[in-house]
């Protein structure tokens, strides 16, 4: 407290008379007490405060409130304008609402007080800024109408602009956050200057055009010096427009007359390098841009990057880079976006984007979302940097780093004995799985050899199957379940098949068809030729039945020489090099011609077919016979057994008969005769006693 008083004297002494932000920013420790000290003085130089303004309106200049001096009040118009009322103050002068009584519009009229009419310096940094800004041709800038002098009252005439200026907006949002904890980048987008509406991308978008119109002032050779959210204002439809040029320079003038030695121009907080320390660097167009980085970061976190109790030690912040990362005070601040960030407010001016047009390029890329072309230091750069202003902790490092590098190395020497094992391990599983892969390539050519010769059992045992009786229904559909087993087993060996084409070449159809002694001419010649001996076997004088039998197994022989020639002309033959490959694969050829035989089960001569017609002949010639012909069974055995009816079978008693049925005795012999149940029909007798055949 005793540093800000003695301040407030010297500065009281001096003549110089600065408002109540003036200090707390010197001192923003002192907060309250500084406004208390203020607000008590009752001398000449009591601090005015104009409510609803604290120094940040978007009129202000760089300075904030002065003393009240009559001498600069205005009646109700200068020259042909006439006052509305008051915008702003500042330490030089105040801005009016006025109306041009020519043009007939409304303007923002700047003039100065009577203490800076008294100042030289001040009026001709007042005349340099209309001079400065009527040059300019931007609508990003707020324009230069006229400026002249009235009754010793020097004036500019400028552009009014309705809107609220940045300083405004974020200071509302500060106030008046949309949830708890958030920032703009986690806001919506605006319909207007709300502050309620604003997000990241729209601050993003009013820093770009920022950049772009102080870059038209660049190229016109002008820097601003002041760049901050207080001189940025923003229209009603979101459009920036910047304000006071009053300390801009030209790099291309030597501006001595408007800067005493050891002046130090510009916002405290929103300076760049050179110009806390001219011998940094010159004052330049990337000086505009560091300001306007530090107004971004602003911006998105409602918080200054610098931060420090009084003007030296922020001053050493600033010169020493200490700038916080965005993300780190604010969430959800996207990467690319802390990069250019940083890239704008690098304290080596030859970091920096080299121009406002370079920096608003940037930023429309990454509302873009297009690849940035700023990218952070090297971590070579950053780390030396660091490790100078940080030697004992980079020497703690350095040895925590060795301890890492050895333990690294002994960690590395085990990993690659464990890859070593892994490696050996898995050549031993390789081994095993070559070897399980050729034990089942031999039980596939065991299994295949083993097919082979159940076909020919099954052949066989079809015979042991006759005559039909229930007892044999179950070796039937054992007989039957391994036929099944063997046709399942047909995708195992067409696959086996295809691998083994692959070591052969091709043998045409014509080739195969023209060879005599190849199988499969051989079966078709045969199957031909048992067709052609059916179809001539004279049918005249035979039984209607016969005559049907032939011409069905004519029927079944034409299938059969249909599906095997088909066959054959989907099939190549296939010769190998590799005698045991050709044997297998003829093996194989074979086993699939039986498993085609044995999947034909709607044929009457194949293998399958006929042992179901007799299954069904097994369970039927019992029923038939036995449960359905009873009563005649016992009828036949009573009427047999009785001497005087049968008297040629003398008291014979039999017993029913599987699968014969009873149908009484012959009227001329006396003898009984019987039918069975799998020859046809059952016979019924004539009037006359003699049987009638179906």
């Amino acid at each position: 407290m005793a540093a800000f008083r003695s301040r407030l004297k010297k500065d009281l002494e001096a003549g110089m008379r600065h408002g109540p932000e003036f200090y707390l920013e010197l001192y923003p420790a002192l907060g309250d007490a500084v406004r208390a000290e203020l607000s008590g003085m009752t001398d000449e130089a009591t601090i005015i405060h104009v409510p609803g303004h604290d120094g940040l309106d978007p009129l202000q200049t760089t300075m904030a409130f002065a003393v009240e001096d009559d001498s600069s009040s205005l009646g109700e118009s200068l020259g042909h304008y006439r006052i509305l009322g008051e915008l702003g103050r500042g330490g030089q002068g105040r801005v009016y609402l006025a109306r041009d009584e020519r043009l007939g519009r409304r303007v923002a009229l700047k003039v100065l007080n009577g203490f800076a009419c008294r100042s030289q310096r001040q009026l001709m940094r007042f005349r340099r800024e209309a001079e400065v800004v009527s040059t300019l041709d931007d609508p990003g800038i707020c324009t230069v109408f006229e400026t002249g002098m009235v009754e010793g009252v020097p004036y500019i005439a400028m552009q009014y602009v309705e809107g609220s200026s940045l300083a405004t907006i974020l200071r509302e949002l500060r106030s008046h956050p949309a949830s708890p904890g958030d920032s703009p980048s986690q806001a919506g987008s605006p319909g207007s200057t709300s502050t309620s509406s604003w997000s990241a991308r729209d601050f993003v978008r009013i820093v770009r055009d920022v950049a772009r119109s102080l870059h038209s002032a660049h190229e016109r050779s002008l820097v601003h010096r002041d760049v901050k959210p207080a001189n940025i204002m923003v229209t009603d439809d979101g459009r920036p427009i910047v304000l006071d040029f009053g300390i801009a320079h030209s790099e291309d003038e030597d501006s001595v007359t408007l800067t005493r030695s050891g002046d130090q121009i510009g916002t405290p907080a929103y300076m760049a390098p050179e110009q806390i320390d001219p011998g940094i660097a010159p004052v330049d167009r990337r000086t505009d841009v560091y300001a306007l980085g530090v107004t971004l970061f602003e911006c998105l976190t409602l918080s200054r990057p610098f931060v420090a109790p009084t003007r030296e030690a922020l001053y050493q912040e600033i010169l020493a880079g200490r700038m916080p990362a965005a993300s780190s005070v604010a969430q959800g601040i996207d990467r690319d976006l802390e990069i250019i960030i940083r890239t704008a407010t690098n304290a080596d001016i030859n970091r920096r984007y080299d121009s406002g047009a370079a920096f608003a390029d940037d930023l429309d890329r990454y509302l873009r979302d297009e690849p940035i072309k700023a990218r952070p230091a090297s971590w070579s750069l950053r780390l030396s940097k660091w490790a100078a202003r940080n030697p004992e902790v980079a020497v703690l490092l350095v040895t925590v780093l060795i301890l890492l590098v050895s333990g690294l190395v002994i960690t590395t020497a085990l990993w690659r004995q464990s890859v070593g094992d892994r490696r050996l391990a898995e050549q031993e599983t390789r081994r095993a799985d070559d070897k399980a892969r050729e034990a089942r390539r031999h039980l596939a050519g065991y299994e295949m050899l083993s097919d082979g010769h159940r076909y020919n059992l099954f052949l066989e045992q079809m015979s042991s199957f006759y005559p039909p009786h229930p007892s044999k229904v179950p070796r039937i559909d054992a007989w039957l379940k391994e036929v099944r087993a063997m046709v399942a087993r047909e995708p195992l060996y067409r696959r086996q098949m295809r691998e083994l084409e692959s070591f052969s070449r091709p043998m045409p159809l014509d080739r195969i068809l023209a060879e005599d002694g190849h199988a499969d001419v051989r079966l078709l010649k045969d199957l031909s030729a048992r067709r052609d001996a059916v179809k001539n076997l004279p049918r005249k004088n035979l039984p209607e039945e016969e005559v049907r039998a032939h011409g069905s197994l004519e029927q079944s022989l034409g299938r059969f020489i249909d599906r095997l020639e088909a066959s054959n002309r989907r099939r190549l033959e296939h010769v190998f090099q590799d005698a045991d490959k050709g044997w297998q694969y003829s093996n194989l050829k074979r086993l699939l011609r039986c498993i085609e035989v044995l999947k034909m089960d709607r044929e009457p001569l194949a293998p399958v077919a006929s042992i179901l017609l007799l299954r069904r002949q097994c369970l039927r010639v019992e029923k038939e016979s036995l449960q359905d012909a009873a009563d005649l069974w016992q009828d036949a055995i009573r009427r047999i057994s009785d001497e005087k009816e049968s008297p040629l079978y003398r008291g014979l008693r039999i017993e029913p008969q599987l699968g014969l049925v009873p149908l009484g005795p012959d009227p001329e012999s006396g003898l009984w005769e019987f039918a069975h149940v799998l020859t046809g029909d059952i016979p019924g007798r004539s009037e006359q006693g003699r049987l009638k055949i179906n």
